[in-house]
């Protein structure tokens, strides 16, 4: 997990996670969120579209990005996604939801492997000089 969470700086890159009804999660309930180990697991709505599914686009560190979604504050995981499973639950305290601090027992997590887009550090500003 990055330490100091620049997007810049550490080439974060944009990425779009998609819920497909019946497809990724059965029987969807609203609210539905996300939660990212790199935001320390804090709730990201996901937006219903026009064609049924739900989507959420956001800016993510390099590396493996791990997470999971809540269906009216129960947890749960997208069985379309790339997932890991635990034997023993993880269990993510205090996590602000709707004016409401949820604690969560975890056993699977869903997870995506991003990449580094170019890192704008000192070489790069050097490089804009002439």
């Amino acid at each position: 997990m990055p330490t100091t969470k620049c997007w810049v700086c550490e080439g974060w890159t944009e990425n779009t996670f998609v819920i497909k009804p019946n497809k990724s999660i059965t029987n969807i309930i609203e609210p539905l969120h996300i939660h990212f180990d790199y935001n320390f697991y804090q709730p990201e709505l996901m937006e219903e579209q026009k064609d049924g599914s739900y989507r959420y686009t956001t800016m993510c560190p390099p590396g493996k990005v791990i997470y999971f979604f809540t269906l009216d504050k129960v947890s749960t995981f997208a069985r379309d996604h790339l997932r890991q499973s635990n034997k023993i639950a993880k269990y993510i305290e205090d996590v602000e939801q709707y004016d409401e601090i949820k604690n969560y027992r975890v056993y699977k997590f869903n997870y995506r492997i991003t990449h580094q887009k170019a890192v704008l550090d000192e070489s790069y500003s050097s490089q804009l000089k002439t």
